[in-house]
């Protein structure tokens, strides 16, 4: 993939932590720079799909009764597992 090169303004004691961590780890500060855009980026798109499904629950309730015959019906889905510690009324 073609990469753009780009500055950004960094604190002097972020970035000795950076190279400090990119050069324990054997890498480049710019590889490290990258996976933490990634991670980034990734983990406000996990917040945003959570945040969309606590909605969509708070708009539809689920229905207790619907998890109640979900759970007694468990055993007869998966018959190897074994459902005994699992609460009847949850």
């Amino acid at each position: 993939m073609r990469k753009s090169v780009i500055q950004i303004p960094i604190d002097r004691p972020l970035l000795a932590a950076l190279d400090a961590a990119a050069a324990k780890q054997g890498r480049s500060r710019a590889a490290v720079i990258r996976e933490a855009c990634e991670a980034y980026l990734w983990r406000s798109e996990m917040e945003r799909q959570d945040r969309e499904c606590e909605e969509g629950y708070r708009r539809i309730p689920e229905d207790p009764g619907l998890a109640q015959s979900q759970l007694a019906m468990l055993p007869e889905v998966w018959p190897e597992e074994d459902w005994s510690d699992w609460e009847k009324d949850a």
